[in-house]
């Protein structure tokens, strides 16, 4: 009987010691009374940081940013078009160069006469179009002294090169240069033939 009654008292659920003795063993060969518990504990013991995105992705950052290139091409945009091209253009030329091709004189004075010129403007790089206005006379040169000025009109420049066909005055400057040049143009002339 007493095996019976061993039985009997493990099915009541009355065991001989409270629950509080009753001890259970881990897997891992501890004793501890919660395993669950310690789990939990140690996983939220480790802290995780919250995945934070990059700075260039925060809204701000965006937001300043994109006011900051309104801001600046507001400024940099009218620049270039009204100060900084133009200025590049002008440049430009002002480094041209003329040849003349052809230069006929008529009317002879002791101070002026009558020019037909044909002349090419270059120099200039292609990209630019342009009408070329001589704000100042042009001063013609010959053998590094000034022989005389004449004024032009405003010449289309196309493609890097402008054409001039035009009659126009003549002022002579330096008579003695201005002599030196006709005669040596002419013996240039009658040694051609």
């Amino acid at each position: 009987m007493p095996s019976s009654s061993k039985n009997s008292i493990a099915e009541k659920g009355d065991l001989p010691y409270p629950d509080a003795e009753t001890e259970y063993n881990s897997v891992t060969g501890e004793n501890e009374h919660d395993d669950h518990e310690s789990f939990k504990e140690y996983e939220y013991d480790i802290t995780h940081k919250p995945h934070r995105t990059p700075f260039y992705r925060r809204r701000r950052v965006i937001v300043t940013c994109a006011v900051g290139t309104v801001i600046f091409l507001a400024i940099f945009i009218p620049l270039l078009i009204f100060v900084i091209i133009p200025k590049v253009a002008q440049s430009l030329l002002n480094a041209s160069s003329m040849e003349l091709k052809q230069l006929n004189m008529t009317n002879p004075t002791e101070s002026a006469l009558t020019v037909s010129v044909a002349a090419q403007v270059g120099g200039i790089p292609k990209i630019f179009s342009a009408d070329l206005e001589f704000t100042e006379k042009i001063i013609v040169d010959w053998k590094g002294q000034s022989i005389g000025a004449m004024e032009l009109s405003p010449v289309q420049v196309k493609s890097g090169k402008g054409e001039i066909t035009e009659v126009t005055g003549f002022t002579i400057m330096n008579k003695d240069a201005f002599a030196a040049f006709v005669k040596d143009m002419w013996s240039a002339e009658m040694t051609k033939d």
